[in-house]
């Protein structure tokens, strides 16, 4: 029997995309009662060797996970390290994001936009072993 999922794309892969999509319009940092997402907060500050103000926002950023639905379109696999970019894209805006925020202090607490960012990612990475897996078993 056929999977229903393309080669190199699997369920956790495709929640992970979700949940790093979502978490991208979910607040990434608090502050009292105002808080900010992915959209309001610029990717270049978060940058270690780049400490100036400016910059394009993360939301962007975070579409790229969008590459996962490719093999949906092409009936494809998609390579191993496009799975493991766009997730490293992710992760370390995330990443930033947290070290910055913990860094910092200043009253600010991280938002549930993050955390799901993070673990999005993770599950990109991971989601493509269960895929794998299906294809080995249905292929024999």
């Amino acid at each position: 029997m056929r999977s229903a999922w393309p080669r190199g794309v699997g369920l956790y892969g495709i929640l992970g995309m979700l949940l790093v999509v979502a978490g991208g319009f979910l607040p990434w940092i608090t502050h009292g009662t105002q808080s900010i997402n992915a959209w309001g907060l610029e990717a270049l500050p978060i940058l270690p060797w780049f400490r100036s103000a400016g910059g394009p926002p993360i939301g962007p950023f975070l579409l790229v996970v969008l590459v996962l639905l490719v093999p949906y379109v092409t009936r494809r696999p998609l390579p191993a390290v496009v799975r493991l970019l766009v997730a490293a894209i992710a992760f370390n805006l995330a990443g930033g994001v947290i070290v910055t925020i913990l860094h910092a202090g200043a009253g600010a607490s991280l938002g549930i936009g993050v955390l799901l960012t993070l673990a999005g990612s993770v599950l990109v990475v991971v989601g493509d072993g269960g895929a794998a897996r299906e294809a080995r078993m249905a292929d024999g």
